[in-house]
């Protein structure tokens, strides 16, 4: 994805990758543990939403190029 332009670092992929592990398979009893893993997708929907923007893009300027 990196060399396709999709994602600046392939850091980024991982940490994103992480969260979601963190959220999906961890099940904490602990309310406050919640807030904080929670609160991580606070900056993650802004990298996600920006990856979406460049694969979008980048499917219809392959699949549309003429466009």
């Amino acid at each position: 994805m990196v060399k396709l332009l999709l994602i600046d670092r392939a850091q980024d992929w991982i940490e994103l990758r992480q969260t979601r592990n963190v959220l999906a398979h961890e099940y904490p009893f602990d309310v406050e543990l919640q807030v904080e893993e929670l609160n991580l997708l606070t900056d993650d929907v802004e990298r996600l939403s920006s990856i979406w923007i460049r694969l979008k893009e980048y499917a219809q300027d392959r699949i549309f190029p003429d466009r």
